[in-house]
């Protein structure tokens, strides 16, 4: 049997992530990024492009702008309670998006059923 190669990945990136302070997603072509979304759901506060497709939780730093981009590290290090602040609101989100995925899910599955004849 193959290994899922999903699977490796998320176990990486939770041991990973459990090491860190912060997640910093600076790309500059990712439409939305799944690892802002799984560093959420650790609870990780978010620094990341604002064209990134981020949650709404993150700090959202403008493209290619690395100074706000310091500023927003910057600010994890002299605050350090907006890092707890930040992570509460990272695992709010990450809880609200898959609350949303799975309802538009089971009602696209739901409108399906209800058109096919029994």
């Amino acid at each position: 049997m193959k290994e899922c190669l999903l699977a490796r990945h998320m176990t990486t990136f939770l041991a990973e992530s459990s090491q860190a302070d912060a997640f910093v997603f600076p790309s500059l072509s990712e439409g939305c990024a799944l690892v802002n979304l799984q560093a959420a759901a650790t609870g990780l506060p978010l620094i990341a492009m604002s064209e990134s497709g981020s949650p709404d939780c993150a700090l959202n730093v403008g493209r290619r702008d690395s100074s706000s981009l310091s500023q927003a590290l910057k600010r994890l290090l002299d605050e350090p309670e907006s890092i707890e602040q930040l992570s509460r609101a990272s695992l709010e989100a990450a809880a609200k998006r898959t609350e949303e995925r799975y309802r538009a899910v089971f009602s696209a599955v739901a409108a399906r059923d209800a058109r096919v004849p029994d």
